[in-house]
């Protein structure tokens, strides 16, 4: 058996494990989520601190370990140039990193949540480069990737077909999504019927199309961000910490 591993993963958590050392959470195309030790990677001299920065692509070496494996070297694919120039930027991208760490489970390849990643690292870098004014943009790129993550572990959030007329639906995290007017439960809260035409969009579109939005459209997704951060919670049945965050964005 080879005593190190060899990867291509994005940085999504970095933690203090030591007075040097450093603990990070990586997503793998090859093998899921992996957790990793850096040693004294706390160090400003540690050649290993520029190639655990979360948001960061790299290709990196493991060692062998049934335990805890050691980061020993890495080669960074890509690094978001803005990403920490920007503290909406920082909101999204943590809150989509601390989704994946805590609804991904360990050691199991997505190659769905891992090109999601990407896909949404990319977005932001857009989002800025092409300065955008509508930060809500930031907000449906974000609910486009919590969709794409929470459907991949198989708890994805249900809607309804284009066809039903009604203005007004329910909402309960807890049957899973959008129900029709109709529907018993006492569980289920009131929701515009917009926000099953905007969900069901983001399902389908990708995120270069999300950037696309004409900057005169009026975007309302304060409401929807937040049914979709209960659902999220709900199925989880953990709380996304950063999402107490957020609605300062919106």
């Amino acid at each position: 058996m080879s005593r190190e591993n060899k990867f291509q993963a994005i940085i999504l958590k970095k933690q203090d494990y030591s007075e040097t050392d450093q603990i990070v959470t990586l997503f793998s195309l090859q093998k899921g989520k992996l957790r990793a030790l850096v040693k004294a990677g706390k160090l400003q001299t540690s050649k290993l601190q520029t190639g655990t920065q979360p948001g960061f692509e790299i290709n990196t070496t493991l060692t062998n370990s049934p335990s805890l494996p050691k980061l020993i070297q890495t080669e960074v694919i890509s690094a978001p140039a803005h990403l920490y120039e920007s503290m909406e930027l920082q909101k999204i991208w943590f809150s989509s990193a601390e989704l994946v760490f805590r609804a991904a489970p360990d050691e199991q390849p997505s190659e769905e949540i891992y090109y999601s990643l990407q896909g949404l690292l990319n977005f932001l870098e857009s989002y800025s480069v092409n300065k955008f004014e509508q930060a809500e943009v930031l907000y449906l790129g974000l609910i486009k990737f919590q969709l794409l993550v929470m459907n991949n572990i198989g708890l994805g959030l249900q809607t309804l077909s284009e066809d039903i007329v009604a203005d007004q639906l329910l909402f309960s995290a807890e049957k899973g999504g959008l129900l029709p007017p109709s529907a018993a439960s006492s569980t289920a809260k009131l929701v515009p019927a917009s926000f099953n035409k905007q969900l069901r969009w983001l399902q389908q579109v990708s995120f270069g199309q999300i950037l696309q939005i004409s900057s005169d459209k009026k975007l309302q997704v304060t409401g929807l961000q937040d049914i979709v951060n209960e659902f999220i919670n709900y199925q989880l049945e953990r709380e996304i910490k950063s999402h107490r965050f957020l609605r300062s964005g919106l």
